[in-house]
Order: structure tokens, then sequence, then C-alpha cells
């Protein structure tokens, strides 16, 4: 019972840690930034806080766990402990390459690196600090909470200012990965839906958007998940359901959810989000107008670019989208595609404050 518990514990200190990482993203706390990937380019806000959480919280854990064997489980109140550390770094493992299905977006240089660390400190802690009888270190009923709280203090701003400056998102997961990423689900969302897309010249561009979407959401939602949400709808509750994350108050298949998007998009790829001339800021300005949240938005925007490119490269896809029927060059203005889009962020950045709809005011994409 007491390695069962170990397993569990381990378990769910990564989602406690994930949950954790994400509120301290949402509240911008610059002292505490933790680093959510992000498909754009702005990927440089550094790992410090999201190497220390996945190094300490489960050895702090450890602490609580051994206290409790001493009581309960007194079996694996020994060296087994390390059991639990080991635990949680192998379900890092299954979580991100099989559960979520992210194998691109795994790191083997950064997690070996964490994981050694962790299982470090936890040997550390348990051979020479929590079982040893005759120790220069404290024991655990001597902590006096003030002084470790000072030497935890002086050690953590030691470790983030040097983290701060050598360890960035890219430097743990590149743009290569990501693009490898968005290569691996649009080939495989377009041989599983694209009977449900009219593949003409006329929808490109929306349809390249689509799939966009249809990465990004399932991204962020998993089959797992959607699975649960769709069980939970059942219950007279109005959720996001299927792989397009489409609000509802019944279950509806990844099919139902593509084909209501694509009605939606369609509807609305008028005026300021007419999407119709590959367009990026009415592009950002539908995903925006889909899910209300910027860094979303950007996220879009980003593996849109990249999906057009990689259609363009491709004859398969460059011939199903239809995607150079009406330029005779076959970049499709790429280069004035980047350059626009290098304006819209210079400006965005000069105008933090400012809506999608001001900028497209401003770039004079409608009256």
């Amino acid at each position: 019972m007491g390695y069962v518990i170990l397993i569990i514990t381990a378990i769910l200190t990564q989602h406690i840690i994930s949950w954790a990482g994400s509120t301290l993203n949402s509240v911008g706390n610059v002292e505490r930034q933790y680093a959510v990937f992000t498909f754009s380019d702005d990927r440089n806000l550094p790992m410090t806080t999201n190497i220390l959480m996945n190094i300490f919280m489960p050895n702090v854990i450890i602490v609580f766990l051994f206290l409790l064997a001493q009581k309960c489980f007194p079996d694996i109140a020994n060296m087994r402990l390390i059991i639990y550390t080991v635990s949680y770094y192998l379900y890092r493992f299954i979580l991100i390459r099989v559960i979520l299905r992210r194998k691109e977006l795994y790191s083997p240089k950064y997690e070996l690196c964490v994981a050694f660390l962790g299982v470090v400190i936890s040997f550390i802690l348990c051979k020479w600090f929590l079982l040893s009888e005759n120790t220069i270190l404290l024991t655990v009923d001597e902590i006096r909470v003030e002084l470790w709280l000072a030497v935890a203090l002086i050690v953590y701003k030691f470790i983030k200012q040097v983290l701060d400056k050598k360890v960035t998102q890219n430097d743990v997961l590149s743009k290569k990965q990501i693009n490898q990423y968005i290569i691996r689900k649009f080939e495989k969302f377009y041989k599983k839906y694209s009977d449900l897309f009219q593949l003409t010249a006329k929808n490109r561009y929306l349809n390249a958007f689509t799939f966009a979407v249809m990465i990004m959401e399932n991204y962020n939602r998993g089959s797992l998940i959607r699975c649960a949400e769709n069980v939970m709808v059942r219950f007279g509750r109005e959720t996001t359901v299927g792989i397009m994350q489409w609000k509802s108050k019944k279950p509806m298949s990844n099919e139902e959810t593509i084909t209501a998007f694509l009605g939606w998009a369609n509807e609305k790829s008028t005026g300021k989000y007419d999407i119709s001339k590959g367009n990026e800021l009415a592009i950002h300005s539908l995903a925006w107008e889909y899910n209300n949240r910027t860094e979303y938005a950007d996220d879009v925007l980003s593996t849109y670019n990249y999906l057009c490119d990689y259609i363009d490269e491709k004859p398969k896809y460059r011939k199903a989208f239809h995607w150079r029927d009406d330029n005779d060059n076959g970049t499709d203005n790429i280069d004035e595609r980047i350059e626009g889009q290098m304006e819209v962020i210079q400006w965005m950045m000069d105008n933090p404050d400012a809506t999608p709809e001001q900028a497209m005011q401003e770039f004079g994409i409608w009256g």
C-alpha cells in the first residue's frame, strides 16, 4: 500500500505543479513568471521557475511523505522513498509523450537534467538528512523554520539569477520541434477530416486557418479530456466539446464540431474578419474572436503562417488546397505577408492597450 501511495502522490504532484505554473503565468507576476510554451516566436521567457518547481517541489513533498510514512507506512520510511521521485519523472515522460501525445515537444536533454538533479537531491535528503541519526545537518525534529527559510531563499536567489541568464524556452523547445509537431498533426487531421472541407481556391485561406485552430485546440484539449467533456455535457452542463472545442449543451463528435466551426468561420469571414485574401490582421482578429485571448490568437497566427508555407512547399497539399491557382510566382506573396506581419507586430508593441479592431482600422483593412 505504501508504494501505491508514493506513485499516486507523484502523479498528483505533477498535476499540481502544472496547475500552479499555469496560475503563475495567468497572474503575470514578474518575479515568479512561469514559462508556458507557445507556438509563436515570442518564446524567450526564462525557464527558471519551471526548473526550480520541477526539481525542488518533489523534494519538499518527500519530507512530508517521510513524516507520514513513519506513522502509517514504516516499511517505506527509508531509501525506498526515492521511488516517489523516480515515479514523478517517469510520469512526466508518459504524460508528455503518451497521454498528451506531444512527443515532438519532449526535450530529452532538459528532462534528463531536471530528473537527474531531482533524484540526486532526494538521495541526499534521504541518506544524510531524513534517515541519518548522526548528521551534521539539522534533523527533522530540530528544524528551525526561520533558519531553513533563510537558507532556502539564499539558494533560490542564487540559482534564479544563474538560470535567468542561461536557460530560456528556446533552449528547451526549439522552433524545429514545434514545426514538426504542427506538420504531424496537420497531416493526421488532413487525412482524417479533409472530406469535411470545400477545398477550393476561394476557401484555401479559411481552410488553412481552420486546420491551424484545430491543431491549437487539440494541443490545449487532448482526446482524453475531450472524452470527459462529452460525458460532462450529458448532465446538462454547457461546455466546449470536440476537437474544435465548440460550445455546446450536448455531446458532439469531432466531425460535427469541425462542420460547426466552418459554418461559423464562413459567416464571420466578412468585413473586418475577411480572410479570403489571407490577410494576417483578419486571421489574428478572427482567432481572437473565437477564443478572446491575445496569446491564443498569436499562436493560431503563427501556426497558420507555418501551415501556409508547408502547404505551398508540398505538391500534394498545394494541389489539394488550390494554393497557386491565381499566383504564377508560386510564393503567394510570402515576403509581403512577412513584412505585413512585422508591421502589425511593431504597431501592437507600440500600442499594447490597442484592440484587434483598432489595429484593423489603423491599417485600413475596413472603413
